[in-house]
């Protein structure tokens, strides 16, 4: 298998966090998706990292990130990462799917700063900064709650819920999350030294 990806891209970084947590064979291959490399466009048609080649046949590439994430937790039955049924399963999806919407946000962002002149849009600028400012206030709450059913060990919602948080630290380090929602800095503080959240930060 091979994985197209960028090392500053927080949906790649997720799929990394899994691959060195199950200890998978995956080669990596770093790809500019911004540049359209071909074998981007034949993974992806959507030219966007991250990209999951499987096989030599077109249809053997997978992307986006969560069907990604799916793919390489169904390869190991007995992964503990993400509950396979029940409430802890579909919480665990949900804090996937919050912690998306932060990147989605942030990564608009960066983009709308891009823009120039009448290309920017302020409404839109506020509408990702207020989802990025809600979803944090929403996320202590949700991790709670997904830790009273499932435990508190390290899975795949944490290893989102700390992308996304040091994605933010990474990009926007003006978004004081620490302060917002307070219940988030022991959180974050417990997993960050944890060897493949560590080996696959952005520097």
């Amino acid at each position: 298998m091979q994985l197209l990806y960028s090392t500053t891209s927080p949906y790649a970084r997720k799929l990394r966090v899994i691959i060195a947590e199950l200890g998978l064979e995956v080669a990596f291959v770093e790809t500019a998706a911004m540049e359209n490399p071909p074998a981007l466009r034949a993974a992806n048609p959507l030219t966007k990292v991250p990209a999951l080649i499987t096989g030599p046949e077109a249809h053997q590439a997978i992307f986006d990130s969560p069907v990604i994430a799916a793919y390489l937790l169904s390869l190991d039955p007995k992964q503990t990462l993400l509950p396979a049924t029940g409430d802890a399963h579909w919480q665990a999806l949900t804090i996937e799917a919050l912690c998306d919407g932060i990147l989605d946000a942030a990564i608009g962002l960066r983009f709308e700063a891009a823009a120039g002149g009448t290309d920017r849009s302020p409404m839109w600028a506020n509408r990702m900064r207020a989802a990025i400012d809600n979803a944090i206030l929403a996320l202590p709450a949700r991790l709670a709650a997904y830790e009273k059913v499932a435990g508190d060990g390290f899975g795949y919602a944490q290893a989102c819920a700390v992308v996304a948080l040091e994605y933010l630290d990474f990009r926007f380090p003006d978004t004081d999350w620490r302060t917002a929602a307070p219940a988030l800095a022991p959180f974050h503080k417990h997993w960050t030294d944890r060897a493949s959240l560590a080996t696959t930060r952005p520097a």
